[in-house]
Parts: structure tokens; C-alpha cells; sequence
């Protein structure tokens, strides 16, 4: 079965249909690609949303402007957990763990780290894909308890 998680989580319903149509033979038929157009548009502007605050997170946070990357970075939870976009929480909890580490807030770092292991316990992930994150996931986690444990 497909998800929405085999495309790019910012592509428009049109978007979605085509590369489908391209790569596997077929028309998504699903409950959001079968809703009223009225439902389509709103979750293509939730998913343009998604695409801007991914982009406006990546670029405060090269510019070492973090607290601002971290508002965006929880702006873009927010519309992707409306947008129900389960399979890619996990890659934006782990944005925000990554920005409140390098601000020394180890304790929301931890947080946001056990709750990217949590929904790839709960969603899955492909395979190596899988154990790759959760490598990263836990490496992360001893950095938080290094830091902890050393200071500064």
C-alpha cells in the first residue's frame, strides 16, 4: 500500500496524482484524494505551508537565528499534525530536538527526541531507514547526557 509518506509530503494533490501516475500506473483514490475540492485545496495549502516553514526553519537555524528557527520549526508540527502527516513527524521532532540542543535546552532536546523514537515505534519506517534514524535518535541522546553530565 502507498501513503502519503511515498511522496513528498509538500506536494499538491495535482503533484501527487501525476507523479503516481508516472512512477506507478495509477490515480490515488484515497479519502483525502477522493474529498470535495473544497478539502483538497485546504490540504494543498497546509502542505505549501509545510514546504515554507520547512524552508524558513533551515534558513534562520544556518543563520544561527534559533530561536526563531524553533517557532517555525513548531509551527510546522502543528500544520503537519493537522494535515495528519504521521510519517513525517518523526523528521521534524527531530528539527526541533536538534535546534534546542545547539541553545543548550538539553531537557526539551531529550524530549523531542523520545518523541521522534516514539513515532517511528508507532508508524514504522522502511527497514534501514528505520534503524539508521533510530541509530542518529540514540547518538543524540548521549550527546544530550554528555552535555548534562559535563557542562559547557
Amino acid at each position: 500500500m502507498l501513503t502519503p509518506a511515498d511522496s513528498d509530503v509538500e506536494l499538491s494533490y495535482d503533484e501527487r496524482q501525476k507523479t503516481l501516475l508516472d512512477l506507478w500506473g495509477f490515480r490515488c483514490a484515497c479519502d483525502l484524494c477522493a474529498a470535495p475540492k473544497s478539502v483538497v485545496a485546504a490540504s494543498d495549502g497546509r502542505r505549501r505551508r509545510i514546504g515554507e516553514l520547512r524552508e524558513q526553519t533551515l534558513q534562520a537555524a544556518m543563520e544561527k537565528r534559533y530561536a526563531e528557527a524553533i517557532g517555525t520549526a513548531e509551527e510546522l508540527v502543528r500544520v503537519a499534525e493537522e494535515e495528519g502527516i504521521t510519517a513525517h513527524i518523526s523528521d521534524f521532532w527531530e528539527i526541533l530536538a536538534k535546534l534546542h540542543f545547539n541553545v543548550w535546552n538539553l531537557d526539551r532536546a531529550a524530549r523531542y527526541v523520545r518523541l521522534a523514537i516514539e513515532e517511528i515505534d508507532r508508524y514504522g519506517a522502511p527497514g534501514e531507514a528505520a534503524l539508521q534514524k533510530l541509530a542518529v535518535y540514540n547518538e543524540l541522546l548521549r550527546d544530550i547526557a554528555r552535555r548534562k553530565r559535563h557542562g559547557r
